[in-house]
């Protein structure tokens, strides 16, 4: 799900497949739990 970190690295909102930015964060994906190790 490297879509998801490249579209909160952006700007720190998800803008991805028209998805609620409300469901999503910068540093809270539930779609993408993966994006922990991308950060540590």
């Amino acid at each position: 799900s490297q879509r998801f970190k490249l579209a909160t690295h952006q700007r720190g909102r998800i803008r991805i497949d028209g998805f609620p930015k409300k469901l999503f964060t910068d540093r809270q994906l539930p779609l993408d739990e993966d994006n922990t190790e991308d950060e540590a």
